[in-house]
């Protein structure tokens, strides 16, 4: 290092310190200000959250209200499902007899040999 570097060492210091201490200064005023605003902010949020806790009490107690009416409102559309599944079943067991199906694959297989 040459001499100059080294004469103006304790100046940059100096220097460095004092902008190091303006930034704590500055830093431990912001958290002071935060500190003192805490309980408004406090009170605020959990304002907000007891809004959220109503909506969400009122939805799930509407909800139940309305359970019994939804259970029988999908139980009829599966009962109407199973129903319509069924009758696709039979229809197709019908249409397809296992003795012309044979005969079906048996002719294809026929065909390829």
């Amino acid at each position: 290092m040459d001499s100059t570097a080294t004469a103006n060492m304790p100046a940059a210091t100096a220097h460095f310190a004092g902008k190091k201490a303006e930034k704590d200064a500055a830093r431990a005023e912001a958290v002071a200000a935060a500190k003192a605003n805490a309980p408004a902010a406090t009170h605020h949020f959990q304002a907000k959250k007891d809004e959220k806790d109503a909506a969400r009490a009122e939805a799930v107690a509407a909800a139940k209200a309305n359970a019994p009416s939804a259970t029988q409102y999908f139980g009829k559309i599966a009962e109407e499902k199973k129903a319509e599944k069924a009758a696709k079943n039979a229809e197709s067991v019908k249409n397809y007899s296992a003795p012309a199906a044979t005969q079906y694959f048996n002719a294809k297989k026929a065909e390829k040999n």
